[in-house]
């Protein structure tokens, strides 16, 4: 008896030859089976797909709403400044303005609103041009903040020491200066005030404290 062991790949395809002999004086009275064939067939294999990779999000940027918004404004002793980031650039705000004590920028319309010693409030373009006067007879409004999305201006007031009880105070009115609301009064006339349109709240200093109200 022979045993044949092979070993092959499962992709192989063929046939394998066993021929049997005998060797010495041993009489070979069968040589019908001295040799035999038997076919070998591999395992055709399944091809699997190569798998689609997801692209990533392509994250889209906003570009500045305007380009004069790369531009820096603050109140000054002779009035309202500016300077343009880019090159340090300054030069005197065009609109007139006269004891400025707060400025706000609304960058998506291109505006400035300011505050004056006068009791006034006002507003223009970036430019200059297109200045305005929104409201008048606030008592000494100090800083001014701008939510273009809810379309509301909010400002602080100082009050009036010569007649008293007349406290500081935070008011809120329409863009073009309509629809004036008093939100609150407070116990100090700090100046500060800040908004966070995200979380939709006002954030102003009173005395030592920092505090903080829905819009």
């Amino acid at each position: 008896d022979v045993t044949l062991r092979v070993l092959g790949s499962i992709t192989a395809v063929g046939s394998i030859q066993n021929r049997a002999q005998v060797g010495g004086s041993q009489p070979d009275t069968d040589t019908s089976n001295n040799n035999a064939f038997n076919s070998v067939n591999g395992i055709t294999p399944t091809p699997t797909a190569t798998p689609t990779r997801t692209p990533r999000p392509t994250l889209t940027t906003t570009p500045t709403p305007s380009g004069l918004a790369k531009t820096l404004f603050w109140n000054g002793p002779t009035g309202i400044k500016a300077v343009r980031l880019s090159d340090n650039y300054t030069w005197n705000f065009a609109a007139p303005n006269t004891c400025a004590l707060g400025v706000a920028v609304d960058p998506s319309l291109a505006r400035l609103y300011w505050t004056q010693c006068d009791g006034t409030i006002h507003r223009a373009n970036l430019d200059g041009t297109g200045a305005t006067t929104l409201l008048q007879n606030q008592k000494r409004p100090t800083s001014i903040a701008v939510d273009s999305v809810g379309g509301k201006i909010y400002w602080r007031t100082s009050g009036d020491p010569s007649n008293n009880p007349d406290p500081p105070r935070i008011y809120r009115a329409d863009l073009n200066g309509g629809t004036v609301e008093l939100l609150l009064s407070t116990q100090s006339p700090n100046s500060e005030l800040a908004l966070d349109t995200v979380s939709q709240q006002l954030f102003w200093r009173d005395g030592w404290n920092i505090l903080r109200a829905e819009l």
